[in-house]
């Protein structure tokens, strides 16, 4: 297995840090939430199929965002 990186990505949300590295054989995610939790997964590439399917992710703080706006709208329009 080699150990030098071909390439990396990081994706940093607010609720999540996610660092994705590629070798030759293998792709390396990590992920990291506040306070201590971590994460990390190995995905070896010969594994990997050619097809895909599409998946919708909601993160958890849109959850709320639609009771905020109906309250803000309800506050708004008894004002």
């Amino acid at each position: 297995m080699s150990t030098r990186p071909l390439a990396t990505y990081s994706e940093r949300l607010l609720e999540v840090r996610r660092d994705f590295t590629l070798y030759e054989d293998r792709i390396v995610v990590q992920a990291r939430w506040f306070p201590q939790r971590r994460f990390e997964q190995v995905v070896k590439l010969a594994t990997l199929k050619g097809e895909f399917r599409e998946t919708t992710v909601r993160y958890r703080m849109y959850r709320y965002a639609g009771w905020l706006l109906a309250i803000g709208a309800l506050s708004y329009a008894a004002c």
